[in-house]
């Protein structure tokens, strides 16, 4: 719908806010929270704010939108971990620290402290991103709940392996499924049609 609109700052700025309040008050029980997404809100409407940050500058209103995100992020992800019963213990501060930290450095890019790196690995990182964050929550998890159960292994050596063996994972879609399809999707959004398959004709 905001699209259809137009992508105004504010517009943007205010889908982020109602989707933030829409977090805190809808019930994790009701079929609107299906959409709300009370648990990851916050991690989308922060993308959002620092999109903005990045290509407007700061401005007290997107400090105090990703200051809540921030905020929410970690009471969700405390929610999160005293509520999770993988089998084995998992404390709660390192997930604080990592959500900080990830926040810290998204925002620094934001600002443009990054501008000036010019390394071929980062393009390959940020191809391999979106797979890796559409595979890592179910299979990652189930991966390491495995592992320990057979083996007993230390928690972060399992963590540390998951995230190799996803990365490789979020490779291959990368190079075998996005790079192939992306011409055709991008003709799909932009026309809403595909391309049609050219037809060669040899001369005897």
């Amino acid at each position: 719908m905001v699209i259809q609109f137009g992508l105004t700052r504010g517009r943007v700025m205010a889908l982020g806010a109602g989707w933030l309040a829409a977090s805190l008050v809808v019930p994790p029980e009701v079929p609107l929270a299906q959409l709300v997404m009370p648990q990851f809100a916050p991690y989308f409407v922060a993308g959002m704010t620092l999109y903005l940050i990045r290509r407007h500058g700061t401005s007290l209103p997107l400090w105090l939108l990703l200051a809540a995100s921030w905020a929410i992020s970690l009471v969700r992800v405390r929610e999160r971990v005293l509520f999770a019963n993988p089998g084995f213990p998992v404390p709660v501060p390192p997930g604080l620290l990592i959500i900080t930290l990830a926040y810290g450095a998204l925002l620094m890019i934001a600002l443009g402290a990054t501008d000036r790196w010019r390394r071929r690995w980062l393009a390959v990182a940020g191809a391999v991103s979106y797979p890796f964050y559409l595979l890592h929550p179910r299979i990652g998890f189930t991966m390491i709940r495995y592992a320990y159960d057979r083996t007993g292994l230390p928690i972060p050596l399992l963590v540390v392996a998951a995230v190799l063996v996803l990365l490789m994972a979020a490779w291959l879609v990368h190079r075998l499924v996005e790079r192939p399809l992306s011409p055709a999707l991008r003709r799909l959004i932009a026309t809403g049609t595909l391309p049609r398959p050219s037809l060669t004709t040899t001369t005897p």
